[in-house]
């Protein structure tokens, strides 16, 4: 892995994402917002927190970038469209589930769908064409046999694993909120207010199915991390020993 060329792709794809939202968010879709203003928090309260969405351009680069590195090093834009392309189906998904428990104007949803997907797509156009000199991707297409057989590893494997439990969490976390209120909405129907109590039990199901997918990702996420390092460590090692052996 080029390691230089991986920082670079991962700043200028957070700039990218910075640009890209202040596009579509403050000038394409800027009057639909107003339009839909009792949907939002007041604009005092989003530029208070304005510091999270450019906190969250930084791990969203880091994983988005190093993906792309390990999977498709010396591949060409257009393979770096698709990648992207089928990255921004993941969120859209997550997208279109969140919108049907929580009041995200149905105005938005269509014009959030088409940006994220457009978006997700020129950001793999734009690590493709940053990540990688032409001399290093000749090397890689140079490697030998046993390169590639040792591309993965045990620290792999591991990192993989955490990654996908911090992605399906939540969504078990969703299901039981799901459930919980289903359930909360069932005792209303059936008896009112008249059974506070059970009414209770089901919404705090609810909380706490969405609590701990929560708490279940975050752990997941720290450990993708702990192992993503020892993991490109090995990787490297495996490299530059493919480059003495053809050499």
């Amino acid at each position: 892995m080029n390691m230089p060329r991986l920082i670079i792709s991962i700043i200028v794809l957070a700039v990218f994402f910075a640009v890209y939202d202040i596009l579509v968010h403050q000038i394409m879709l800027g009057k639909l917002y107003v339009a839909t203003g009792d949907s939002w928090r007041t604009e005092d309260e989003m530029m208070s927190r304005i510091w999270i969405l450019y906190v969250c351009y930084i791990p969203i680069s880091i994983g988005f970038t190093t993906v792309w590195a390990l999977a498709f090093p010396v591949k060409g834009v257009k393979c770096g469209a698709i990648y992207g392309f089928l990255i921004g189906l993941i969120s859209v998904g997550s997208l279109i589930g969140i919108s049907a428990f929580t009041p995200i104007p149905d105005q938005v949803i269509l014009p959030w769908i088409v940006s994220g997907l457009v978006g997700s797509a020129l950001a793999g156009v734009v690590v493709a064409a940053v990540y990688k000199p032409k001399a290093y991707m000749a090397d890689e297409q140079n490697l030998s046999h046993r390169a590639r057989r040792t591309r993965w590893n045990g620290w792999g494997t591991a990192m993989v694993i955490s990654a996908a439990i911090a992605l399906i969490a939540p969504l078990f976390g969703l299901l039981g909120t799901v459930f919980g209120m289903v359930g909360a909405f069932g005792e209303l129907q059936e008896g009112g207010m008249g059974d506070p109590e059970a009414l209770a039990g089901d919404v705090s199901t609810a909380l706490v199915t969405t609590a701990g997918g929560i708490v279940v990702s975050v752990v997941g996420i720290i450990l993708a991390i702990i192992f993503l390092v020892p993991f490109l460590l090995k990787l490297d090692k495996d490299k530059k020993a493919a480059f003495s052996e053809s050499s």
